[in-house]
């Protein structure tokens, strides 16, 4: 995770540094989240070759640092094949958040903050 949110210019040095990280994540095989970057920054890591092509890793792009540490989170949970629903997430919930947004990745998010409790008739369940 890159947060380039309090950076305000790249030297070309800078650029040339952080068009090796492709070529490591390549080789170890892990995920490139720039963060917070101006149009400006992330046209002259393209330009240098930051957001080239890939084979098999990603290098993303998130406007907000937040989003980027979401899109990780989620990442990491697939990995670790533990999703909302591992978490008692009903696909249900997620599909009826989805009719009312129209946003799936909105609708899982929601989702996870709901925890299915049974509850027996006339418990209260808190």
């Amino acid at each position: 995770m890159l947060d380039f949110h309090h950076v305000s210019q790249v030297d070309t040095s800078a650029i040339k540094a952080f068009t090796k990280l492709p070529q490591l994540s390549e080789q170890d095989q892990f995920n490139i989240c720039v963060m917070g970057a101006s149009d400006e920054i992330v046209a002259r890591l393209e330009q240098g070759g930051f957001f080239g092509e890939s084979s098999g890793t990603s290098r993303i792009r998130f406007p907000q640092l937040e989003d980027g540490v979401s899109w990780c989170e989620q990442e990491l949970l697939k990995m670790l094949n533990i999703g909302l629903y591992g978490r008692g997430i009903s696909s249900e919930l997620v599909d009826l958040v989805t009719l009312l947004t129209g946003d799936r990745a909105r609708a899982e998010t929601l989702a996870g903050y709901f925890i299915k409790q049974q509850v027996a008739a006339g418990e209260s369940g808190l």
